[in-house]
């Protein structure tokens, strides 16, 4: 028994030393490895109105795609309501008939 211990915590010290020694001669890099892009150059010798115009175009387009969308969406609840409206009625007539009871 006293063999079997003394085995184990020479193995258990022979794990945690080859753990030390790997972990202090592991090299570690701070480096992130990662793709750098340059952006758009930033306009020169432009003054507001001429830097605010392309953007604000943009934001209107933007703004009309997501008014389309919202407009699409409700056309689509609205044919879901009346969808939902004609089957309560069809099953409350069902409901109603004497042939039901």
């Amino acid at each position: 028994m006293n063999q079997k211990k003394l085995r184990r915590l020479i193995l258990a010290i022979a794990i945690g030393a080859t753990g030390v020694f790997v972990g202090t001669n592991i090299s570690t890099s701070n480096v992130a490895h990662g793709e750098m892009r340059d952006g758009p150059e930033p306009p020169s010798f432009k003054r507001g109105d001429q830097i605010a115009l392309p953007i604000l175009r943009d934001i209107s387009a933007t703004l009309r795609q997501i008014d389309g969308r919202l407009s699409r969406m409700e056309i689509v609840a609205q044919k879901m309501q009346i969808a939902l409206a004609r089957n309560s009625v069809t099953n409350a007539a069902q409901v109603d008939t004497p042939e039901a009871k």
